[in-house]
């Protein structure tokens, strides 16, 4: 299982053309980046080898093996693109 934090800030910039027309219809844009921190791994196993101390230390390598490959992925881009409709 992978984890991350409960809570993650976005920074960002948008525009929205509804604030500057009385049209029906209007179009949104946004561009950000959001920051999730660092990435918890937890693997675990059942059966005939769960108690089998070498598996357990590759299991253990397999762990700090995933967290280090997804420690890179802290940020996230962050693009949105929309039209909405006034009634």
């Amino acid at each position: 299982m992978v984890t991350l934090n409960d809570f993650a800030p976005y920074a960002g910039i948008g525009y929205d053309t509804w604030m500057f027309s009385d049209k029906q219809w209007s179009f949104n844009a946004r561009l950000g980046v959001m920051f999730v921190g660092s990435v918890e791994a937890e693997l675990s196993s059942t059966g005939l080898l769960a108690s089998d101390p070498n598996f357990l230390i590759e299991l253990n390598r397999e762990v700090n093996s995933l967290e280090s490959d997804l420690d890179g992925y802290k940020y996230y881009p962050v693009v949105s693109l929309g039209f909405s409709r006034n009634f």
